[in-house]
Order: C-alpha cells, then sequence, then structure tokens
C-alpha cells in the first residue's frame, strides 16, 4: 500500500457509514429502489436537495449518524503512531455545514485528521470523492456506500495512483463480492495496520 517515495500511506474517510455509525447504510438496496424512481437524470447517481423542503428532510435523515463508530479508537491509533496520515473527504452538502462542524468538534478527541474537505459546492458525492483522492494521491480510502465504491475502484485502481477502495459493507450486502470488503472499521483499522 506504500508507495516508495512516501513514507506514511495517505488514508482517506468518508465520515457518514464510516467514521460515524449510521444504522441506516443497511437499507441501501431500498435506498436504490427509491433513487430510481426520483432521481430523474440517469448521469447523476445522487439527488441534491435544492429547496428548503429537501434540504429539511435531508439533514433530517442525516441525523441518523448518531454517534461514533467502533472501530475510530483504533484508527485514532494509526494516525498517533504515524502509521498512516487520516483524511477526512464527506460527500455532505453546503447546507449540512453547520452539523458537519459540530462533528469535528467531538471527534477531535478521537482522530487527528491531516485535512479535512466536504462538498461545499453541492457536486455529485462521487465525482467530489474522486478529485479529491486524486488530487491528494491517497494510497487507499474507506467508503460505506456500494455505488461510490463502485465508481472510485472503477477509476482509480487501475490509474498509475493505485488509491485501493476500501469497502465497509453491511449485513444485507454480504453476498456482493469485491477484493476489499470489510465488515467493521475495526477490521480495517487491522487490515492497515498488518500492511
Amino acid at each position: 500500500m506504500i508507495k516508495e517515495s512516501r513514507k506514511i500511506p495517505r488514508v482517506g474517510f468518508d465520515l457518514d457509514g464510516v467514521i460515524l455509525y449510521n444504522p441506516l447504510r443497511v437499507l441501501r438496496p431500498l435506498a436504490v429502489g427509491i433513487k430510481k424512481v426520483f432521481v430523474k437524470n440517469k448521469a447523476r447517481k445522487f439527488f441534491v436537495p435544492t429547496n428548503p423542503l429537501d434540504r429539511a428532510i435531508w439533514g433530517f435523515l442525516h441525523k441518523t449518524s448518531f454517534r461514533k463508530n467502533k472501530g475510530l479508537r483504533e484508527i485514532g491509533d494509526l494516525v498517533k503512531n504515524k502509521r498512516i496520515e487520516a483524511y477526512l473527504i464527506t460527500g455532505r452538502y453546503s447546507f449540512l455545514e453547520r452539523d458537519l462542524n459540530k462533528w469535528l468538534g467531538k471527534l477531535k478527541t478521537d482522530i487527528e485528521f491531516t485535512d479535512i474537505f466536504y462538498n461545499k459546492n453541492d457536486e455529485q458525492p462521487n465525482v467530489f470523492k474522486q478529485k479529491m483522492i486524486e488530487k491528494l494521491e491517497l494510497n487507499a480510502f474507506v467508503e460505506d456506500n456500494w455505488d461510490i465504491v463502485q465508481h472510485l475502484s472503477s477509476r482509480l485502481e487501475s490509474k498509475a495512483l493505485q488509491c485501493k477502495i476500501f469497502w465497509l459493507s453491511n449485513f444485507f450486502d454480504k453476498d456482493i463480492e469485491y477484493r476489499y470488503k470489510f465488515m467493521s472499521l475495526k477490521d480495517i483499522a487491522r487490515h492497515i495496520n498488518d500492511q
């Protein structure tokens, strides 16, 4: 995982469902069905709320990220022991900045991120994350959304960058095969530590 020219691997982490526990992530198959109904422009994979009602609903749904994920301490230890540089890259839209800042205040005692990036221009989350991964030349990125994992792995693992996309999966997606599939953040920390 480590490039010869760099001593410490750079690892990016998504926020909701990775750094923060979100029980709704297990409903991904249902969300895919809903997305087919509501997202009319098929080039846009993700719904971007633009009116006040949509934003209020979206903000409420993000409240389901209600606690720190188990395994965060282990990731924090990897940072403290200089085993990785950690970057937070969240697809959260601009109108969720206030809630994001509250969480960043709570997380600073657990993990020291080298840098933090959020989707302040309301781009498609998969496109935003790809741009940030390429810009930062990350060695790995941890994501819980299977659609984003597919997008990133198809575009980044074959490039010279060769960023590994670690998928933090769930029970309902257990039958989907993927090389870097993990069932917990602790498993990902253990994998990184063993490299």
